[in-house]
């Protein structure tokens, strides 16, 4: 891929995060190129469109389609059990009085 072709992609990508931003409400923007361009590229198949520019009138024509790409963008993962010290809070904490209550029923 030459210059100009990856400076045109980063532009439509960027209007399109825009875009999406704008009209749907979801801001991926902050997020690495390399993945968003990754997961749009099967938004692009699954609509049946070549292009960025092709895909932002498809999101004009057919608004449930910003649902289905926040869908592909996002992780759908709990941060929350990554977190060892929430989750040593909860071991000490909250899981002894599961057990108590469960045990005196």
């Amino acid at each position: 891929m030459d210059g100009t072709t990856i400076r045109g992609n980063q532009e439509a990508l960027g209007l399109l995060l825009e875009k999406v931003y704008r009209h749907g409400g979801y801001d991926f923007r902050a997020y690495k190129d390399g993945t968003v361009t990754r997961r749009l590229e099967r938004r692009l198949q699954v609509t049946g469109v070549a292009t960025y520019a092709e895909y932002m009138r498809y999101l004009d024509a057919h608004p449930e389609e910003y649902e289905g790409l926040s869908q592909t963008l996002t992780i759908a993962l709990s941060g929350f059990f990554r977190n060892r010290p929430s989750f040593e809070q909860v071991t000490r904490l909250v899981l002894p009085e599961l057990i108590a209550h469960k045990i005196n029923r």
